[in-house]
């Protein structure tokens, strides 16, 4: 995902969420799918705070604890390979988040 598609998404996100605001919607609820989201979590947040992948990965929805080492080498690998910069949150997200998905 290149820089503005990521900031296009976040920005129709935004529209979307005051269109709803507009609507007179007053709670608004944020699911997930609770798969593939927090392996790139734990890369955005090796990033951002300087710890390594294994002090940041966890078993996310049940992946045996026998394959969170292979976990944090995903994490550290698309870390080397993408080479966020700790002070671009946006960044971080847009250059992790598909990287990791796709490996």
């Amino acid at each position: 995902m290149s820089r503005e598609q990521a900031t296009a998404l976040l920005l129709a996100s935004i529209d979307y969420t005051r269109e709803l605001a507009a609507q007179g919607v007053t709670l608004f609820g944020v699911g997930e799918l609770g798969m593939a989201n927090t392996t790139p979590a734990a890369a955005v947040l090796s990033v951002l705070t300087g710890r390594d992948a294994q002090d940041t990965v966890g078993i996310g929805a049940n992946l045996p604890v026998s394959q969170l080492a292979h976990k944090a080498e995903v994490v550290r690998r698309a870390i080397a390979v993408n080479q966020p910069r700790a002070e671009d949150g946006l960044e971080c997200w847009q250059r992790l988040a598909v990287s990791i998905w796709l490996a």
